[in-house]
């Protein structure tokens, strides 16, 4: 379960490095929970709820136009000064859920929280889930994002990106690929027990 909330937060994070790769759409693939995550923020397309809405639509059909669309003015520009661009992969199975319900409002409306969860199948084939938080603030466009806070390690605080600060999301994507390797060979050796000095010898 760790590993896949760790894969989830690369995943948003590789949006931000992969330059002009770009996945393809899968708008045919539609889902219940996000179709209902839709209708549930239909009532107010003008709400934080919606925006999230069409960003995690973006992702999951692989639009990188959209996706790059629903972040705030300066996140935007701060990607195009870096020569980055917006690329997520896309996933056929995966679906997302909005909580509507819990929007908590920021700074007199002019920001806002909206959790999310993000469902798709891990590496055994079972459904997984992924619980995100998402950080938006209202510009002249509407509601925009600006970041997102998901637990990633059980042991660990959650991991906040900041998609204004894209230097600090490359840190961090090359920090949470290092503690990934370094959990899989340690859970490799406590798998295999501590190796016998004289094998090296007597091989």
């Amino acid at each position: 379960m760790e590993r896949y909330r760790a894969m989830i937060c690369l995943l948003a994070l590789t949006a931000f490095s992969a330059g002009c790769g770009g996945g393809a759409a899968t708008e045919q693939a539609s889902t219940a929970t996000s179709d209902e995550a839709a209708s549930d923020s239909a009532s107010d397309r003008s709400g934080p709820a919606y925006a999230v809405y069409e960003f995690l639509e973006a992702v999951r059909t692989g639009n990188d136009d959209a996706a790059s669309s629903m972040f705030t003015a300066l996140a935007r520009q701060k990607l195009e000064e870096m020569d980055l661009e917006v690329a997520p992969q896309g996933s056929d199975t995966a679906r997302f859920d909005i909580e509507t319900d819990s929007i908590e409002y920021l700074a007199e409306g002019q920001g806002a929280r909206v959790k999310s969860v993000w469902i798709d199948l891990g590496a055994d084939g079972q459904s997984e889930s992924q619980e995100i938080t998402w950080m938006l603030r209202h510009e002249a466009e509407g509601w925009r994002i600006a970041g997102m806070g998901a637990k990633v390690f059980d042991d660990a605080p959650p991991l906040y990106l900041d998609f204004e600060d894209v230097e600090d999301i490359l840190y961090k994507q090359r920090k949470l690929q290092e503690e990934l390797v370094r959990r899989a060979r340690a859970q490799d050796l406590q798998a295999t027990g501590p190796q016998d000095p004289g094998d090296a010898k007597r091989q």
